[in-house]
């Protein structure tokens, strides 16, 4: 799903802004999440049981980079194992350079 192409943004999460610049690669974000190393928990609608790669998809908001476009970025809302979900924050696709 996640091709290294793509450009990333966060936003409310202190650890990986502190090392990583933004925008970043999908290279560069796995490799700083693989040097955190723990666990990363996706908040998902109540109405999914469980969180699989099927329900996945329902996780993912897709938001209209304009009002009225049609074109979407991928956001998710995520919030790292031990902390509440009140912590989570974005990390969204980067549209603002050519990715």
């Amino acid at each position: 799903m996640f091709v290294p192409n793509k450009l990333w943004s966060i936003d409310g999460e202190e650890r990986l802004s502190a090392h990583l610049d933004f925008p970043c690669t999908t290279e560069d974000l796995a490799t700083r999440l693989h040097d955190i190393n723990q666990t990363l928990q996706v908040q998902v609608p109540d109405f999914v049981q469980q969180l699989n790669e099927s329900t996945l998809e329902k996780a993912m908001l897709r938001l209209p980079v304009s009002p009225g476009e049609s074109d979407e970025f991928i956001s998710f809302s995520l919030y790292w194992e031990g902390q509440s979900p009140e912590d989570a924050w974005v990390l969204s696709e980067d549209l603002t350079e050519d990715s």
